[in-house]
């Protein structure tokens, strides 16, 4: 499922994508081995187009990364969208997995004391801060897929990374200009400085094309 964008239709925007992201030409598998659905996860309607595909897994990587915007977009996505495609997973009985991020247990209230804190996989909710829209959004949208989960749906969460350039040649995001993490490498190179508290910590990088991999392969994973 795929929106067009700027584009005429769908398959012209993922044919713009893959040219950007890899030498060899894919277009050619475009409605064979790809087959593509034009569609909005925020529209139900959307995932009625799908009804008589054989599909066993959806892999929800679609989701607004900004932290900040004016108005509800943010949740009407990271949220509902999620939503609307566990309804489709369970009225298809399909395995359903959410692309989370790491983020929704990192943020922590001044008064947390985090000596006593372990977040590990079967963490959820510790008091972290959940002020920040886009964190915010990532929990609800867990949430909502383990609720799914007690009613007996066969459900995945992949909490992912800091996603950087691919690992086997530097690629980056076609968008870089938007990527959170590199504005703030940008500023610390451009103002020559570093606070202190940040001087000596570690930072994740994910490369993109190993987090891929490692999402097909805990997918395929048995459910216990």
């Amino acid at each position: 499922m795929l929106r067009k964008g700027k584009f005429d239709t769908c398959e012209e925007r993922l044919i713009d994508l893959m040219n950007y992201y890899f030498d060899e030409d894919f277009s050619d598998l475009i409605g064979s081995r790809i087959i593509l659905s034009e569609g909005d996860i925020t529209n139900l309607d959307d995932f009625k187009k799908l009804d008589d595909c054989p599909i066993d897994t959806i892999i929800n990587c679609a989701a607004i990364v900004k932290h900040y915007t004016h108005d509800d977009y943010i949740f009407r996505v990271n949220v509902d969208g999620v939503i609307n495609g566990l309804e489709f997973a369970d009225a298809n009985n399909i395995t359903y997995v959410q692309i989370s991020t790491t983020s929704v247990l990192d943020e922590y209230s001044e008064d947390a004391d985090l000596s006593v804190e372990h977040c590990d996989e079967r963490t959820f909710y510790w008091g972290q801060d959940l002020s920040n829209k886009y964190l915010n959004s990532k929990f609800l949208a867990e949430r909502m897929v383990l609720e799914k989960a007690l009613n007996g749906l066969n459900v995945k969460i992949i909490r992912v990374g800091n996603l950087m350039a691919r690992q086997s040649d530097g690629m980056f995001q076609k968008n870089y200009d938007t990527n959170a993490f590199l504005a703030n490498i940008k500023s610390i190179k451009n103002i020559q400085a570093i606070s202190t508290s940040m001087y000596n910590e570690a930072e994740e990088m994910s490369p993109i094309d190993c987090t891929a991999k490692a999402i097909i392969a805990l997918s395929k994973t048995p459910q216990k």
